[in-house]
């Protein structure tokens, strides 16, 4: 089991770290595309509540909104392993939820890094590397 404190502060420790509010933080991976060139991807993470249940969303953006027509999205979700797409606000995310006391740190961190990696596969797919 981990609290909201515990991965905050295992986080700080990552490289890539940013701080963006107490109930909020980024990280910063990098990942190679399939010429073996280096991409940035950010991918956020955010405490929140649901039903008396303490909850995490982890998202990372890949696109503008309007690169996607929604019903491709949809398609789209039902072959992400982890997360699925969403629009917010202007942008589209990988976006993944899910409680937080039944998983470890380490179990959290592993989802951080799967849902910035999906997002930058679908970035990648574009060509760019803006998020």
């Amino acid at each position: 089991m981990s609290t909201w404190s515990e991965l905050y502060e295992r986080a700080r420790t990552e490289p890539g770290f940013i701080a963006d509010s107490d109930e909020e933080f980024s990280l910063v991976y990098e990942w190679r595309d399939a010429r073996g060139e280096v991409r940035a991807q950010r991918v956020w993470a955010r405490y929140f509540e649901a039903w008396t249940t303490p909850m995490l969303e982890v998202r990372s953006a890949f696109a503008p909104a309007d690169a996607m027509p929604a019903v491709d999205a949809l398609v789209h979700n039902l072959d992400l392993p982890l997360g699925a797409i969403a629009r917010h606000g202007d942008i589209l995310v990988v976006v993944h939820k899910q409680p937080l006391e039944p998983i470890t740190v380490e179990g959290v961190l592993f989802a951080l890094r799967r849902v910035s990696m999906v997002a930058d596969m679908l970035e990648a797919k574009r060509g760019v590397d803006r998020f």
